[in-house]
């Protein structure tokens, strides 16, 4: 006669013999609670305001669940027991909307534009965690992470790693000739990805404009410089313009634009780029007149300046 005791022992090695055993004894159709909690190791100075989490589950038949969590701490959420996918991204972003999030291949980051243009909002920085297989029990939690390491926890815990999705855009001119002709400057960086796939990190092919305020770096410099953020580079042929708009002491206001698609697609930082433009040279002298039966006008004058003239 077997020992009862042996073959205790012998289920529970079944039971922990591997990180993919789906065999847990648990009640079905239940509510669990589980412990979500983020951890910044991979963008260890972020600040969010709140996270939202989309819990998509493996079986067809059961909907997506939502939840939003304040602060970056994390919290505790209840589910059915069941698999699901899990995407986390903070949401702080008013220049960001989410589009697709009925399906966890589909959940799409926007860039929200202004007035219907091309010009879009700063995107701030987008952070998502991803996690392709999670079971929720009322024994715990199993769940595997992106680098394929499976984690199970009893308590049912699970920990979720935020990174970054967004790039953050500086300009840079430096030894500007003129420095003290300047009033104000600003910049948009037009070729920016208008739409990423969270699940993927995937950039679309539309493109939008973002804009970059440029300030003076220090008391007297002969440097502007400025950041903003977007959501990178677009899936299509990319194509990086950056357009400089000076208004002088006078009130003249003036543009020029530079092609900079290979310092933004060679930038060795892909998610913190840096744009370089060297010895810009402020125009002087008075502009020649703008057309008389225009409100607006933009004319070409010295060195690819053009002039803005607005009448209100």
């Amino acid at each position: 006669m077997r020992n009862p005791a042996n073959i205790l022992i012998l289920l529970l090695m079944v039971l922990t013999a591997s990180c993919g055993h789906k065999e847990i004894v648990c009640p079905a159709d239940s509510v669990s609670t589980i412990d979500v909690k983020f951890v910044w190791d991979k963008a260890p100075g972020a600040e969010v305001d709140g996270m939202t989490l989309y819990f998509y589950p493996v079986s067809d038949w059961t909907r997506m669940w939502r939840f939003d969590i304040a602060g970056r701490e994390g919290g505790k959420v209840e589910l059915p027991a069941g698999r699901y996918r899990l995407i986390a991204v903070n949401n702080d972003l008013p220049g960001i909307e989410f589009t697709g999030t009925d399906t966890f291949n589909g959940l799409t980051a926007r860039a929200r534009m202004a007035d219907g243009t091309s010009a879009a909002r700063p995107s701030g920085i987008l952070y998502g965690a991803v996690i392709d297989n999670l079971e929720v029990t009322l024994c715990g939690v199993e769940y595997t992470l992106e680098d394929g390491s499976c984690k199970e926890c009893p308590k049912s815990l699970v920990r979720c790693y935020p990174d970054s999705m967004a790039t953050v855009y500086t300009a840079v001119l430096r030894d500007i000739k003129g420095m003290d002709r300047v009033r104000s400057a600003s910049a948009r960086l037009d070729g920016v990805a208008s739409s990423l796939t969270v699940r993927s990190g995937t950039t679309g092919d539309g493109t939008c404009s973002i804009p970059i305020q440029l300030s003076q770096t220090a008391e007297g410099g002969a440097e502007l410089i400025g950041s903003s953020s977007g959501l990178g580079t677009p899936a299509g042929v990319p194509g990086f313009t950056l357009t400089i708009a000076v208004t002088r002491t006078d009130g003249k206001s003036f543009s020029k634009s530079f092609d900079v698609t290979d310092q933004v697609i060679h930038s060795p930082w892909t998610r913190n780029v840096h744009i370089y433009i060297d010895g810009l040279e402020i125009p002087e002298g008075t502009p020649p007149d703008p057309p008389e039966d225009d409100d607006v006008g933009i004319i070409v004058d010295v060195d690819g300046w053009h002039v803005i003239d607005i009448y209100l």
